[in-house]
């Protein structure tokens, strides 16, 4: 069974959501890194570098993930609605067993590419992507 008509517009529908809300969070970084540069500036900090720039390179280290992880989404999703135009009729099978992607997982996520999530895929986990900031990140939480 194919998408239908009315699910393939559903789904670009989903797509064009789902690009809107990532572009809106990319958006938010930056004007988050801009409003920080302000205050920098306006505070003038030209205090000894402390357990201040630890935090800051922490948050900062959290948000480039994050970052690349938006990014890295935003690029599927764009991928997917190519997709979706050019090939409608192959839109929705996995790209690796040629087997139709469940509508419900579709809906879920728009631009998936196989049936089921792989195991063997790099993790997407923040916090888990960056042994570093997993040490980090334990440290904060454990040191007090």
């Amino acid at each position: 069974m194919h998408l239908t008509e009315k699910q393939r517009d559903h789904l670009a529908g989903r797509l064009r959501d789902e690009r809107e809300r990532v572009l809106r969070a990319l958006a938010r970084f930056g004007e988050r890194s801009a409003a920080a540069e302000r205050e920098v500036q306006r505070q003038n900090l030209d205090f000894p570098i402390g357990a201040q720039h630890e935090t800051d390179t922490y948050n900062q280290a959290l948000d480039a993930l994050e970052l690349e992880r938006l990014t890295r989404e935003l690029g599927e999703i764009e991928e997917a609605m190519k997709r979706l135009e050019h090939d409608a009729e192959r839109f929705g099978h996995d790209e690796r067993t040629g087997e139709e992607i469940p509508f419900e997982r579709l809906d879920a996520i728009p631009w998936a590419r196989t049936r089921a999530d792989d195991p063997h895929r790099e993790s997407t986990n923040i916090v888990a992507a960056d042994s570093d900031v997993l040490r980090a990140y334990r440290n904060e939480r454990y040191a007090g």
